[in-house]
């Protein structure tokens, strides 16, 4: 019976652990999108920037 009761206690554990790391995927997928859109409009910006340069007074 405990060896029964250390198994559900484990698969309760290890669904738990799924979850967490599921979501923190979750979260890094998100933040690299971000990152790669922030890094897209960067380059857009440099560019932009290159074929008009600004004069500073």
């Amino acid at each position: 019976m405990k060896s029964n009761l250390d198994k559900k206690t484990n698969m309760d554990e290890l669904r738990h652990i799924q979850y967490d790391l599921e979501d923190a995927q979750a979260l890094l997928e998100n933040l690299l999108h971000k990152l790669r859109t922030a890094d897209e409009r960067y380059l857009c910006l440099k560019e932009y920037l290159r074929r008009n340069p600004i004069e500073i007074e």
